[in-house]
């Protein structure tokens, strides 16, 4: 594997511990999915089964994230046999999707269980997208975060969501509030024509990290 590859693949473990919960904050529009699908590409590399939660999104629109992503990750390491590559990545995928208006994690909880028992699909890493933001009550987030690490704990999986901030708010009123219940946490921050990857906890401190604006990939400066 490509070295920086390497370097940034160890991006997708949450904290030090293997059931571990991080969540990426910015604003609409900056890059939040195209940034948690990276991690849960990296992740497949990594032959761990990704079990991606959808919300409002219908699969084939997050299947065509998923291709495109890769195809640029192709371009940018020039990886050798990369078709057979992703096809034997794919098979450690699942996406589900949901109708965020009545969802809850214990939802899938019991889904996860019933492919885990049947022998379908064990997740190693959960990644939703869509369910938080700035307007999300915070009875409702902590509810719902904290039976997603009691599941990570009894399933050991780990997990990896986005929230959607408010444009221009320094501090974000319900992030400040849920904080605890985060082991790594990233913040996409524009820059003039850059995308910067803030790593406000968790993971070793780096200034070096950006989205590439054409490519929404991870790169190292």
């Amino acid at each position: 594997m490509h070295d920086d590859l390497r370097t940034i693949s160890n991006l997708t473990i949450p904290g030090s511990q293997q059931t571990g919960m991080g969540v990426i904050l910015a604003r609409a529009g900056v890059g939040k999915t195209a940034f948690l699908v990276q991690l849960a590409i990296y992740s497949m590399l990594r032959n761990n089964n990704v079990f991606h939660v959808s919300l409002n999104t219908p699969v084939k629109k997050v299947c065509l994230w998923y291709d495109e992503i890769y195809r640029k990750i192709v371009e940018k390491y020039q990886l050798d046999e990369h078709e057979k590559l992703w096809e034997t990545a794919l098979h450690h995928r699942l996406i589900m999707a949901y109708n965020k208006d009545n969802f809850n994690i214990s939802r899938i909880e019991a889904q996860i269980k019933d492919l885990t028992e049947q022998g379908v699909f064990q997740p190693k890493t959960i990644v939703i997208d869509g369910f938080l933001s700035e307007d999300t009550a915070e009875s409702t987030a902590r509810e719902n975060f904290t039976d997603l690490k009691e599941i990570n704990q009894i399933l050991g999986t780990n997990a990896w969501m986005t929230l959607k901030t408010h444009r221009h708010i320094e501090i974000q009123t319900l992030f400040t509030k849920i904080e605890d219940l985060f082991d790594t946490v990233y913040m996409l921050q524009p820059i003039e024509k850059n995308v910067h990857l803030k790593i406000l906890k968790g993971a070793p401190k780096r200034s070096d990290l950006t989205l590439d604006p054409a490519s929404m990939l991870i790169s190292l400066s």
